[in-house]
């Protein structure tokens, strides 16, 4: 269990860092790597979570809302505002949506799980969603010229 919190608070770090590749051409490449390195977490994670010893999956689904949490205090009131924007954006482009496309139901219960702490924990002033990558992959593809136009002509 100690070992699943840890390599959780590491995916969070990771996926921090992939905030800037958060732009039409360099998202799915971005997201499906990160879902190959971490393909392996995700199945130990169902398997724990799984059987007669099985971790309650909402033990998991604290742990990143958790970390996050602490980290946000850490930071100045000013800086706490520059890096919320950071924190949500890494929860519902990569972490949440790496989650759901596993499209194990042990893991998109957690995904689910873990945005509902992440809310009640007020980790930020924004709530999130639960999002999945090919949504937010179709809105890349979406010109901006399509929004509010009729589409009975």
């Amino acid at each position: 269990m100690e070992e699943l919190k840890q390599e959780l608070e590491q995916l969070f770090d990771e996926m921090i860092h992939k905030i800037q590749l958060f732009k039409k051409k360099t998202y799915s490449p971005a997201f499906l790597e990160a879902y190959q390195d971490h393909r392996n977490l995700f199945s130990r994670i169902s398997a724990a979570c799984s059987g007669e010893k099985a971790i309650p999956s909402s033990e998991l689904a604290e742990v990143i809302p958790e970390y996050a949490y602490q980290k946000m205090q850490k930071f100045s009131r000013r800086d706490r505002e520059k890096f919320a924007l950071n924190f949500n954006l890494t929860m519902v482009a990569y972490i949440v949506p790496l989650f759901m496309y596993t499209r194990d139901p042990v893991c998109e219960k957690l995904a689910e799980d873990m945005a509902l702490s992440w809310n009640q924990k007020q980790v930020t002033k924004m709530e999130i969603r639960v999002s999945t990558y090919e949504k937010i992959a179709a809105g890349f593809k979406k010109s901006w010229f399509s929004f509010g136009r009729s589409s009975d002509k």
